[in-house]
């Protein structure tokens, strides 16, 4: 019993330890996603001028891409706890080329075997409480000066980026309704009967992709015919140069932040998981603990019964065993009733004496026993002497 009562206080300190974890993280995740909310629809602004620019030079040695030799991947881990299941899935994501550097922000994920092979250079403390964007952005910047003076031929990003689910009205749920961070809302999930719909906290549903694609030279669609494109005054190698090393960055930053965004919607599932098997625990020991507490009256009240059903056994023991009746005829002479009871009196412990008519004699009961000494015994004894007594001659 005290042991279980020590382990269940344990289990609920860690469930009060992972339920500030889980309410961290999905404060974090709710603040984040509002900023990259914010900042996405520039970063679109910024991919749509790539585009025009692409239209007016479409064979740039910045927009084409080159034969992949040197190529650099940057690959975006976790330096928060209980984030390791996402980092594997991103470590097995990572592509594989022949002659590569890696760069990981992170140093909480590690895979050794991996590291041996890779031997990639470590950044960590980028993902912490809140994200280091001057580590990233001066590595992003280094990269793309490298890749400007064709040092590199092609950087690749591997992240991961969370996408929700909406659903919205009563007594449906919203197909088709894929959406990232810009667009969530607070979700409502419905089980398969109808009538039964559940609310749950933002972040419980949903998924988490992971994000492998080529950075430099970026991936620019071509939508825009030369009757659409925008004027651009002044030095257009310049503007060119300029504009893409903006959108790197802004691509850099809004990476890093859905990338962080993703971690901490990771640490709360993880947070959230660990917190319903303590719930769970904690129930079956709750169950446990009862269940032993009332066997323990249980046992106390059989106890108390056997004792007292022991003591009535007792009492009555002694009662049978130091207590005689007796019966005597009342008929009998009264100096010889006396006499008689007297002595009985001297070798027998008798609790009542009864007189009945009749008897011609005294019965003596108790201790299991019956004394008969009355008349009719004796005459009895006579006759059945008798008998054997013929039968034998």
């Amino acid at each position: 019993m005290k042991k279980l009562s020590e382990k269940l206080r344990a289990y609920e300190v860690l469930r009060e330890v992972f339920n500030v974890i889980a309410v961290i993280s999905l404060n974090r995740f709710k603040k984040t996603r509002h900023i990259v909310s914010q900042e996405y629809p520039y970063f679109e602004r910024l991919k749509e001028v790539l585009e025009h620019l692409f239209a007016l030079h479409p064979t740039h040695p910045l927009f084409k891409p080159r034969e992949e030799k040197r190529v650099s991947v940057v690959v975006f881990t976790s330096d928060l706890s209980f984030t390791r299941e996402l980092c594997n899935k991103i470590f097995k994501s990572v592509p594989e080329f022949r002659e590569t550097e890696f760069i990981i922000f992170g140093g909480k994920c590690r895979k050794k075997d991996l590291f041996e092979r890779l031997k990639p250079k470590v950044i960590s403390n980028t993902f912490t409480k809140l994200v280091d964007y001057s580590k990233i952005l001066k590595t992003f910047e280094e990269l793309f000066e490298r890749f400007a003076s064709k040092e590199l031929d092609a950087v690749y990003v591997v992240s991961a980026l969370p996408f929700l689910e909406r659903a919205e009205g009563k007594g449906k749920r919203e197909t088709g309704k894929s959406i990232k961070e810009e667009e969530v809302k607070r979700e409502i999930l419905y089980t398969r009967g109808a009538r039964y719909v559940r609310a749950v906290e933002l972040g419980e549903s949903g998924r988490i992709e992971v994000y492998v694609e080529r950075f430099l030279p970026p991936k620019i669609k071509g939508v825009y015919r030369k009757d659409l494109i925008l004027n651009f005054e002044g030095n257009e190698e310049e503007i060119i140069r300029t504009v893409l090393k903006l959108y790197t960055e802004f691509h850099a930053k809004f990476l890093s932040l859905a990338h962080w965004n993703a971690l901490n919607l990771q640490r709360f599932r993880t947070a959230k998981r660990i917190q319903d098997n303590l719930e769970r625990k904690i129930k079956n020991l709750k169950r446990l603990i009862s269940k032993e507490r009332q066997e323990k009256i249980n046992r106390e009240l059989q106890d108390i019964a056997l004792s007292l059903l022991a003591l009535e056994e007792k009492k009555f023991k002694d009662i049978e065993h130091k207590d005689y009746v007796l019966e005597i005829d009342k008929n009998l002479e009264e100096s010889l009733k006396k006499k008689v009871i007297e002595i009985l009196k001297e070798h027998f412990p008798i609790l009542e004496v009864k007189e009945v008519e009749g008897l011609l004699g005294f019965y003596l009961r108790g201790e299991g026993k019956v004394y008969n000494a009355s008349t009719l015994k004796q005459l009895e004894l006579f006759v059945r002497e008798i008998i054997l007594r013929v039968d034998r001659s």
